[in-house]
């Protein structure tokens, strides 16, 4: 089920990708090719993306949970294998910054509006705007453990998958790490 609806979202993002107008992809009806974009070469997209989402590690899509022990996923893609691992690293580090500390703000409008005359032809007019933003602090998050790891190819790019692992006793320390650094400046401060 997960990767079935991977393969739409990716399917709607690649093919959003390569075709220069902005256009938006209803994924009920992701069996025709958008417009600008040739059947041949919408096929084809599929058939890349349907191969890809297949060989998703497991672990990727549902990470180990396990009492004394947080994970975390990322994911990269570039031609250069070491460029790709460190794009995978980098999005599973942040995965757990957030995780320690990080703020979500969030502000949602919502526009009403009556259309038409007060006769049959009227009609209200909903619209929902939401902006969210999710910030994470400087964190610390050295003394990760990475593992697992699994490079693929995909076309003429290499991908990498990495699951991240931190202890909770790391993740203490971390935690931790900040009340310490205020409480030493302040002792240092006194002297």
């Amino acid at each position: 089920m997960k990767k079935s609806l991977l393969v739409g979202s990716s399917l709607v993002a690649l093919l959003g990708a390569s075709a220069c107008q902005t256009t938006s992809t209803n994924i009920s009806s992701a069996e025709q090719a958008p417009p600008g974009v040739t059947k041949e070469m919408y096929e084809h997209k599929v058939k890349q993306v349907k191969e890809q989402v297949e060989k998703i590690p497991d672990w990727f899509l549902e990470p180990p949970i396990e009492e004394g022990s947080i994970f975390a996923v990322g994911s990269g893609s570039t031609p250069d294998l070491q460029l790709s691992l460190d794009l995978a690293i980098l999005q599973a580090k942040t995965t757990l910054a957030d995780r320690f500390q990080s703020t979500l703000k969030s502000q949602t409008k919502n526009f009403v509006a009556k259309v038409g005359g007060s006769g049959a032809d009227a009609s209200v007019v909903n619209e929902v705007e939401r902006a969210t933003k999710n910030l994470i602090a400087n964190t610390d998050v050295s003394g990760y453990h990475m593992v697992k790891n699994v490079i693929q190819s995909a076309g003429n790019n290499y991908r990498a998958f990495v699951l991240l692992e931190y202890s909770d006793e790391q993740a203490n320390k971390i935690l931790m790490n900040p009340v310490s650094y205020t409480h030493l400046r302040a002792h240092e401060t006194r002297e």
